[in-house]
């Protein structure tokens, strides 16, 4: 959408727009309310129209999956799964072809925005993982109906906040007291972490409920203490979730390109920025190669976080 004239503006873009083009930081702060407002809106909708109140109740599959009855509908079937497939599938396949064609072309300075890229990914992944498990925790473990509910919808509404509203806040915030430029990376990570708790919660929450269900009395006949349940029993047993939960965020935030635009100046980027600064300059031929390794950085640390052997959620045996 940088790219796009003004028949492809939306609100994203123009809060980018009003904030680096014109300098007009009322102005990017009444769109990004108009923003917030709007996908408040959106979300009530859905929820009143789909009857599930919670993000995580998508993820879990119903029982009642019929197979096609006729072979109209069964065709149907295969009509929108391969053209579902090939919406997925052909514009990677395109990225990998030109980036293999393009593999010998140099591409100066770009070790640094790869290894930024990493850097940013693994500090939403630690502040995605610091607050989603405690609020996780906090939610099964709280008595009052009123206040779990609370704190659910209340997490789960971070999903209305965009990365460019959530971006204007902390510039707002910030610019007058740091460095924006010097912390973009430390910004960007932040602001990563903290806008996929809800997706974080989605896959982690289900699981963390059925534990307080199955062992929410053992732990409190042995006398578990609150301070020891999460590492005594939700980490150990929800390690798959968690290691998955890492490496969705991980690999979402290797390829963002989002708030990194408000904060980031000329000589510090990730590798996101440097490849549209390249589209931008119409250095097509190494944007290819760019976008193929941001494509292969995005699967490859998917598949080693989730299929890792990580020590850290190794089972530790339980003991009075």
């Amino acid at each position: 959408m940088l790219g796009g004239g003004p028949s492809a503006t939306t609100v994203e873009l123009a809060i980018y727009q009003t904030i680096i083009f014109e300098g007009d930081l009322a102005a990017a702060a009444r769109l990004s309310t108009l923003q917030l407002i709007l996908l408040s809106l959106l979300l009530i909708l859905s929820t009143k129209f789909t009857g599930n109140m919670f993000i995580e109740q998508t993820l879990i599959l119903k029982n009642d999956i019929r197979a096609p009855k006729t072979l109209l509908t069964h065709w149907l079937d295969y009509f929108f799964i391969v053209l579902f497939v090939s919406f997925i599938f052909l514009p990677i396949l395109i990225i990998i072809s030109k980036g293999l064609a393009n593999i010998s072309i140099p591409t100066d300075n770009l070790i640094l925005p790869a290894m930024n890229s990493i850097l940013v990914a693994l500090l939403a992944t630690f502040i995605n993982l610091t607050f989603s498990l405690p609020i996780c925790l906090l939610i099964v473990d709280e008595k009052q109906k009123f206040l779990k509910t609370l704190f659910e919808v209340g997490s789960f509404s971070i999903i209305c906040v965009s990365p460019l509203v959530f971006g204007t806040a902390l510039f707002l915030l910030l610019f007058e007291h740091i460095d924006l430029s010097a912390n973009a990376l430390l910004l960007t990570g932040f602001t990563n972490g903290v806008l996929m708790i809800p997706i974080s919660m989605a896959i982690l929450l289900p699981g963390f409920k059925k534990i307080k269900a199955r062992y929410g009395k053992l732990m409190n006949i042995i006398g578990v203490p609150r301070t020891s349940e999460l590492a005594q029993f939700y980490v150990p047993l929800l390690k798959k979730n968690i290691k998955f939960s890492c490496a969705l965020v991980f690999a979402l935030s290797i390829g963002d390109l989002g708030v990194i635009v408000l904060f980031s100046g000329t000589d510090i980027g990730t590798l996101p920025m440097y490849l549209y600064r390249l589209i931008g300059s119409y250095r097509m031929d190494e944007a290819y190669f760019v976008a193929m390794l941001l494509l292969l950085m995005a699967f490859i640390s998917f598949w080693l976080i989730e299929n890792g052997n990580l020590n850290v959620f190794k089972r530790n045996q339980m003991s009075d």
